[in-house]
């Protein structure tokens, strides 16, 4: 048997075993090995099977820096950074890719894209991937998704594989709002996005009816482009507008925890938050995300509470696939071989990342990273260009060290070119595999420059 015992759960496997000796020995029954064998069986069973509630959050496009609990001062976030205070955070966590749908497929799959198959947004992954909610469903886990943006819906994603209810926005639609001038403003895709409010409706009503232990997966968009905060953070002048869309969703979380609570599951719920990607604003000379790999785009937050055994901070590298098997881990459930994701008690030596497939010929999107706790080596491949930081001193990323660390800058590369090496897959031209209107849609994003 492969399992955790906690170790309340030793102390009751001590006294079973103790007593039931004590049976044995006066019955006349000498097959021990068999009873004591049945016992564990039975208490293994019982830790497995134990009605521990998961509610996973994903906030699309939030960097982690932009956290209190990361290190951000103004106190925006006073819900999430109270669940890190309580619980456990992972302090070095980073994505794969700085886009939605690929990110999000690492983290439901613990796998790198070219093996889930999602090498960009809208591409779904591979029917054969399992995800998170496919095995925690066949251990007894009631399931169900509310997602923010249709790019984790189930035609552009299949992430709906493994939930009972997964509720996403419906196709998308084009349209171009416009001033009383005339003048185009940011384009606007219908029915692509639901607001937190309407997410958490979906959750509210699931939660009424469900059946114990139970899985929930909630994603929120609005800290994405354009950002339009909500009152009263769009009032106040002097905070980013990006940092106002934290802060509401701040709000979001909150309402979370009063759902839980009206059902009375919260102390019997893990919160787990966490992000797809983060976002550059203006470092590097960007805003946005999806071309540049550096530590605005790539860091993201990953904090748990709920689980008395996990509290404090981990140092340790991370990578956004260890959610998975972590979760599992933690469940003494099975995690499955082959996956490139390791539960948060193992080590993480090197995390890769990489930048979208869509579009290979343009020369900024050709990039690989990796960082090993230390340093991070991130390499144009197009333009044979290679940019190595060390954390230690330059933790923003901003000053290129490659000449000054050559033998590190080689290390690393041949390390990176070993991970490529087994990259065989070809990359997707959008024109091939996306639908017309999700063209529309990711150009009206800001994510297809023709």
């Amino acid at each position: 048997m492969n399992f955790r015992i906690e170790r309340t759960v030793w102390k009751q496997l001590f006294r079973l075993v103790s007593g039931c000796l004590v049976l044995i020995l006066t019955s006349g029954c000498f097959d021990t090995e068999k009873v004591a064998g049945k016992m564990v069986d039975t208490i293994a069973k019982e830790v497995i099977s134990a009605p521990k509630n998961i509610v996973l959050i994903s906030i699309d496009t939030l960097r982690a820096n932009r956290l209190g609990a990361y290190g951000h001062p103004d106190g925006y976030t006073p819900t999430m950074d109270r669940l890190a205070a309580l619980g456990h955070i992972q302090k070095t966590a980073y994505t794969v890719m700085p886009h939605t749908t690929p990110a999000h497929a690492s983290m439901l799959t613990g796998l790198y894209p070219y093996k889930h198959g999602s090498r960009d947004n809208a591409i779904a992954i591979n029917d054969d991937v399992t995800t998170l909610a496919d095995i925690l469903s066949e251990h007894g886990y009631s399931t169900a998704g509310s997602v923010g943006h249709f790019l984790l819906s189930a035609e552009t994603s299949s992430f709906d594989s493994g939930f009972d209810d997964f509720r996403a926005p419906a196709e998308p639609g084009m349209e171009v709002v416009y001033t009383d001038n005339g003048d185009a403003l940011y384009p606007v895709v219908p029915n692509d996005f639901r607001p937190w409010r309407r997410v958490n409706r979906y959750a509210r009503n699931w939660l009424s009816s469900v059946s114990k232990p139970w899985f929930l997966f909630l994603h929120y968009y609005e800290c994405h482009a354009p950002y339009e905060p909500e009152n009263p953070w769009k009032q106040i002048n002097d905070l980013h507008p990006y940092d106002g869309e934290i802060a509401g969703i701040d709000r979001a979380i909150d309402d979370v925890l009063r759902m839980i609570s009206l059902h009375n599951d919260l102390s019997n719920t893990e919160v787990i938050i966490t992000s797809d990607h983060g976002e550059s604003l203006g470092e590097h000379g960007y805003t946005g995300h999806g071309i540049n790999l550096h530590t605005q785009s790539m860091h993201i937050p990953w904090i748990s509470t709920g689980n008395p055994e996990k509290t404090g901070v981990q140092t340790g590298l991370r990578q956004i696939m260890d959610i998975k098997p972590t979760i599992l881990a933690d469940r003494n459930i099975p995690v499955p071989a082959g996956l490139d994701g390791v539960p948060d008690t193992e080590t993480v030596n090197l995390a890769f990342g990489e930048s979208p497939s869509l579009y290979p010929d343009e020369p900024q999107r050709r990039i690989r990273s990796v960082r090993d706790g230390e340093f991070t080596l991130i390499h144009h491949r197009n333009a044979g260009i290679s940019e190595l930081f060390k954390l230690e001193t330059d933790p923003a990323e901003k000053h290129n060290a490659a000449d000054r660390f050559h033998v590190r800058k080689q290390q690393l590369t041949t390390r990176l070119d070993r991970f490529v090496e087994n990259d065989t897959h070809d990359l997707h031209d959008p024109e091939e595999v996306l639908r017309p209107e999700v063209k529309d849609a990711l150009r009206a994003l800001g994510y297809l420059s023709k």
